[in-house]
């Protein structure tokens, strides 16, 4: 194999096999990109404070901070502005009217400034992966944390679940949901790879069955399913015949019917008869959606439904169904900007999954995976709010990708010019 040398206009030089890797240096950037999967690891740590504020506290404020100071500094001395927005202006629409929403917000608090402030935190740190992951070996690097970070979580869980350090047992729906990213992952190496990918893929599966999250277990057995390296209509079905068998076994296993059924006990026409426990998920459904109906069209505003959903659903803040959220807080407006950029960026994700290959198509695939674990997630729980665990590390992904992308596309034609 042949390999082409060139210096790139920032003084950058790399060697070049064809559609190899390019050797770039590392900036600082990169490093803060590599600690998201750690931070969404980390935010399983709850009911710890530490001089008065809880560790997510203080992992939301790290983000927050060193995106922003990453992005104004890049944007400040690289002459390429658009680098790291150009793979999300769809997002930025839907972002910018979550922050829009603020101005006919009722009651406006802090608490709603914060909650835009985190939902729009994956935006931010998408961007900055866009532009300071530009090789695959930095792609490489970042995919590795992704199961050093399921190893800090079984750590935790442990820890937890036998009250050491103070790490006391509570609600794992995001940690559950952040396992659910990484099986994406590791499945993103199939099928060129089988042994390790499914290795991995089961333990994930494990430590959602043992964080007791119903919805985080399911999505980890269907991403299979959904992979879209699987085009062949048999293959297609052959997994689902698998993955349907796995689940109906687990279905008699004690702990899920404990979790699933009324009275511990049940079987699939009770499942398929909708004759199982939704935790007041559907009481209140009704309820909430029958409120969104006094403010259809822009929604009650970010974050309305913290003071509404108590009303009706005692101990609860949020209605734990996003598209029910979005529908109140943002309207059918919110909503259809919402559904219309998701189905955007998975076609743009599908499209550069068939036109990429290597590490690059693999984070490709990942974030596609990635994207149907938020999306399946979001019809029983609220996962835009979870964004240290899930939107973070997810939007980590697409950035890395597209930056990997953008520098080799560069990187090929001023070659080409060279030569």
């Amino acid at each position: 194999m042949t390999f082409a040398s060139a210096t790139m206009s920032d003084g950058a030089s790399f060697e070049r096999p064809f559609g190899g890797v390019l050797r770039v240096r590392p900036r600082l950037g990169f490093l803060f990109v590599l600690t998201i999967p750690i931070c969404a690891a980390l935010a399983a740590v709850k009911e710890v404070t530490v001089a008065g504020f809880e560790v997510p506290l203080y992992l939301l404020g790290f983000i927050l901070l060193a995106s922003c100071v990453t992005v104004l500094v890049e944007k400040a001395m690289n002459r390429d502005h658009h680098a790291g927005i150009a793979p999300f202006w769809a997002w930025i629409a839907w972002f910018g009217y979550v922050w829009l929403s603020l101005l006919w917000k009722m009651d406006l608090a802090t608490r709603d400034i914060q909650f835009a402030m985190q939902l729009s935190l994956p935006l931010l740190v998408g961007m900055v992966a866009s532009m300071f992951v530009t090789s695959r070996r930095q792609l490489d690097s970042l995919r590795r944390v992704y199961p050093v970070a399921l190893v800090i979580i079984v750590v935790i869980l442990l820890l937890q679940q036998w009250n050491l350090f103070g790490l006391l047992q509570t609600s794992a729906r995001q940690t559950a949901l952040t396992v659910a990213l990484i099986s994406a992952v590791f499945l993103a190496e199939t099928p060129a790879r089988v042994t390790r990918p499914l290795l991995g893929w089961g333990v994930c599966a494990a430590v959602c069955a043992l964080t007791e999250s119903r919805m985080a277990l399911l999505i980890v057995l269907a991403l299979p399913a959904v992979h879209p390296a699987y085009r062949r209509p048999l293959r297609r079905f052959g997994v689902l015949l698998a993955i349907g068998g796995l689940c109906i076994g687990l279905l008699y296993t004690s702990p899920v019917q404990q979790q699933l059924f009324p009275g511990g006990r049940g079987g699939v026409s009770d499942l398929l008869g909708g004759g199982v426990t939704g935790t007041g998920r559907f009481e209140a459904w009704p309820l909430i959606f029958a409120e969104a109906q006094e403010r259809p069209v822009l929604g009650a505003g970010a974050n309305a439904s913290y003071n509404f959903v108590p009303t009706i659903w005692p101990g609860m803040v949020s209605p734990h169904n996003e598209y029910l959220r979005i529908g109140f807080e943002f309207g059918l407006v919110g909503l259809s900007i919402f559904l219309l950029v998701v189905v955007w960026q998975l076609a743009v994700l599908r499209r550069w999954i068939d036109r990429s290959h290597g590490s690059v198509h693999r984070a490709f695939t990942a974030s596609f995976l990635g994207l149907v674990v938020l999306l399946i997630a979001a019809c029983t729980d609220n996962p835009l709010g979870y964004s240290i665990g899930l939107g973070c590390p997810l939007f980590a992904l697409i950035g890395a990708a597209h930056g990997v992308s953008r520098h080799e596309a560069r990187a090929s034609l001023h070659l080409s010019e060279r030569l």
